[in-house]
């Protein structure tokens, strides 16, 4: 928001007298950044001169007008319907040499065709340099506002804070109008008053479209808006001025003589002031006549019934949007405007006629016109009444300082809270109609604190009780793995939810896609379905700069559209991403440090214990992905239940992304998983063995088609059915080919047998072996390796 110190002054009622370097601090101190102070000369050129208009020539709606300015002459062309009377004193802007332009501003020289000549007082002397005269040096400040203080969109809002801050009154500019009593046919029909609350309209006949005065010209400029002619200006100056943006439509062509607040059709067309045809869907709200659209409601209006020369009757709006409909609207066109801008952050209800009958005023001063005295009307405006309890104490307490209640009052009420009290210790605030975003005492206090300028408050520790709270289970089992990780030389990334639809549909997610309505680029228009989808460009980058031998994880949430006819469309889920790559030691240090499929199973496994998964509950089960090679490619499976995958990259994903080199991958659920934990679970320190274990090898020659996790099972299942103290079981050798036969493979299992409660006897260990070897040989296509025979014909 650009706030001209110029315009400024019209609102406030004692002098301006500070500088801008002290305004802006005292803005910034009450929460309102001023971003930079700049001046006229920043915007407005310095060769600007008075010229009488000596001649004029028209021709095909253009005028060709003669200027003279001293000693010399120039030729000016404009619009006809922009041309003073012979004689005008006017201004020229002689920045570009001899080629003297209209347009006063930086940059204008470069119009084809400016509208109009814009014409200065008549008292000012022929060939005299205007931009002291005119312009002057009064800077301007440039404010972000955030999204809660819509009020200070505006000069009027700002002039309230200005003034609270200084002690200073502010004031609204002046109202009057002379109306008439006339039967008018125009209707008003709202059709939907959940997005459109309350609207307004008044009719003005014989109005009179010309340019409008250079103060006006001037302000509008200060403020970053550029003149179109005077009832447009009017409007746009009156919004920068209340804060409620309005809309002056051509009355004549407003067809039926009806005007209509509804939705959109679905593919209806509107062709809008910016000379853009726009396509609306029904969560669209429009103006329309009796016909078709002419105008968004909130955000910009059509060029159908745009105000121009030949307007003689006008339609004024005035009106309330719901702010989510003009920010859903304004993002889904792709078009934010002044009017936009405001509607999203909320209008002052008190305001809105006010604003209506300030514009009328100036329309009436500067194009003429008779207005209609009746208000065409439909929906009610918003009366909401909030009135808030508080206690000076309570706001000391807050604020950690004490303050005199005569203070609290007085600042409430320069900020146009009203006060009355109940009793001696408390009192009564009615909030203001423009401050949507106070609703309880602890933001009365904020004010309070604003205005005396937090730089004030004195420093202190607070007293106050201090529960830490306990984390969710869950939570604290998704650090215990990140840590885990960290701890193993992993890094940890951190990429976008939303990723570019072809990455997803390249990787092999074509299905249950969630895309965005409105996204803000194409490369972020779908939520990723898997946290490959965007953990791929990390591993493409580090790849093709040359570091190669790393790990990664992510953790963080996958999206998928779930069937028709779901309590919920989406779903959301936590997972954990892990990417293997390179060496995990320096070539030169071993050359058996390349990490591979078995280095990434040994870390799934370490995690799943972690979250208290024994790895009689997990399983790896050949399975095909299509960003997976085989015969890397397996399902993930914990107690029967599929929680992701695990595999190699393929190497066509690999090509088909530009880059190279074996990389390892899995996800899975954490959510998932951490339904599978006993929520009193909790990771404990063992015990050191006091007793040695004892080891066994089983070497088996099995059939091709027969797993690892078979031969696991079975071997757990009987050491669970008798309750044999098996402290690990794990694969360390596995092979095929001479002297085995085609079709079959050998499968070498080691065995820890340790008690907790004494050293284990030989006699018992060799009695368990032999049964688990029983168990064995009794599954068809299993033998022991001792008793395989093999026939080398």
């Amino acid at each position: 928001m650009k706030l001209p110190i110029a315009v400024l002054k019209r609102f406030l009622l004692d002098d301006v007298s500070f500088s801008p370097e002290e305004l802006a601090d005292k803005l910034t101190n009450q929460g309102l950044t001023v971003e930079r102070i700049s001046y006229p000369k920043e915007l407005f050129e310095e060769r600007l001169f008075s010229a009488v208009l000596t001649e004029i020539q028209k021709a095909n709606g253009i005028a060709y007008c003669t200027v003279k300015c001293g000693s010399e002459i120039y030729q000016i062309k404009v619009e006809e319907w922009g041309v003073p009377p012979l004689g005008s004193k006017v201004m020229i802007n002689l920045s570009d040499g001899n080629r003297p332009s209209p347009v006063p501003w930086k940059d204008g020289k470069n119009d084809t065709l400016f509208p109009f000549l814009i014409v200065i007082d008549s008292e000012i002397p022929e060939g005299e340099p205007l931009f002291e005269i005119l312009i002057g040096n009064d800077p301007i400040l440039d404010l972000e506002i955030t999204s809660n203080r819509g009020d200070c969109l505006s000069v009027a809002g700002l002039a309230r804070e200005i003034g609270a801050g200084f002690g200073l009154e502010p004031i609204l500019p002046e109202v009057t109008l002379s109306e008439e009593d006339w039967e008018e046919e125009f209707t008003i029909e709202n059709q939907d008053e959940e997005l459109c609350p309350f609207y307004s309209g008044k009719l003005v006949r014989d109005v009179e479209i010309k340019p409008s005065p250079w103060w006006l010209i001037k302000e509008l400029c200060l403020f970053g808006l550029r003149p179109i002619n005077n009832v447009v200006d009017i409007t746009n100056l009156v919004m920068m001025e209340t804060g409620q943006p309005l809309h002056a439509f051509d009355a004549a062509q407003i067809r039926g003589k009806k005007v209509i607040i509804r939705r959109a059709f679905s593919g209806e067309k509107i062709w809008t002031l910016d000379g853009v045809e726009r396509t609306l869907n029904p969560s669209h709200l429009v103006i329309a006549d009796a016909t078709s659209a002419i105008a968004i409601a909130g955000v910009i209006g059509g060029l159908d019934s745009e105000v121009t020369y030949h307007t003689s009757s006008i339609f004024l709006e005035a009106a309330i949007f719901a702010p989510h409909s003009v920010r859903k609207t304004s993002r889904q066109l792709g078009l934010r405007t002044e009017a936009s801008s405001r509607f999203e952050r909320k209008v002052d209800p008190g305001m809105v006629l006010f604003a209506s009958q300030r514009a009328l005023h100036l329309m009436q001063r500067l194009a003429g016109g008779r207005i209609n005295r009746q208000w065409l009307l439909a929906g009610s405006l918003p009366r909401e009444k909030r009135v808030i309890t508080c206690k000076k104490r309570g706001i000391e307490e807050i604020l950690g300082f004490e303050t005199s209640q005569q203070e609290v009052v007085s600042i409430l009420e320069r900020l146009g809270f009203e006060i009355s009290f109940e009793r001696q210790d408390s009192f009564q605030v009615t909030v203001p109609s423009w401050r949507h975003d106070i609703t309880q005492e602890v933001d009365l206090a904020e004010e309070i604190g604003r205005i005396t300028g937090y730089h004030k408050i004195p420093a202190t520790i607070p007293s106050f009780p201090f529960d830490p709270g306990n984390p969710y289970p869950h939570k604290k089992y998704e650090e215990k793995i990140r840590s885990f990780l960290v701890n193993r030389g992993l890094k940890e990334i951190i990429s976008l939810s939303l990723i570019n639809q072809q990455t997803a549909e390249a990787i092999g997610f074509r299905e249950r896609l969630v895309t965005i309505n409105n996204p803000i680029t194409k490369e972020h228009s779908v939520l990723r379905p898997a946290l490959l989808c965007s953990a791929i460009e990390v591993i493409k980058n580090n790849v093709t700069v040359g570091n190669s031998d790393w790990g990664l994880f992510e953790i963080g949430k996958t999206f998928s559209r779930l069937d028709k006819g779901a309590d919920q469309p989406f779903s959301e889920t936590n997972a954990i991403f892990v990417a293997l790559c390179g060496n995990s030691r320096p070539l030169l240090w071993s050359k058996e440090g390349e990490q591979d499929f078995f280095a990434l199973k040994g870390l799934i496994e370490e995690v799943l214990e972690i979250s208290g998964v024994g790895n009689e509950d997990f399983e790896l089960v050949p399975r095909f992905y299509p960003f997976l090679e085989e015969p890397f490619s397996c399902a993930l499976k914990v107690k029967g239940r599929n929680l992701g995958w695990v595999g190699k990259l393929s190497g066509e994903l690999v090509k088909k992304f530009d880059f190279w080199g074996k990389v390892f991958v899995c996800e899975l659920s954490l959510q998932e998983l951490f339904e599978l934990v006993p929520s009193e679970n909790e990771f404990k320190l063992r015990e050191i063995p006091a007793f040695p274990a004892a080891y066994r090898d089983i070497s088996l020659v099995t059939d091709i088609d027969i797993s690892w996790q078979q031969i696991q099972r079975i071997i757990r299942t009987k050491v669970v059915s008798e309750a044999i103290p098996v402290e690990k079981i794990e694969i360390f050798d596995l092979f095929q080919g001479k002297p085995l036969p085609p079709g079959k493979k050998g499968i070498s299992v080691r065995i820890v047998f340790r008690s907790s409660q004494k050293t284990l006897d030989e006699t018992e260990v060799e009695e368990w072996i032999s049964g688990i070897k029983s168990e064995l040989k009794q599954v068809k296509g299993v033998h022991l390796r001792e008793e395989f025979v093999t026939f080398d014909h």
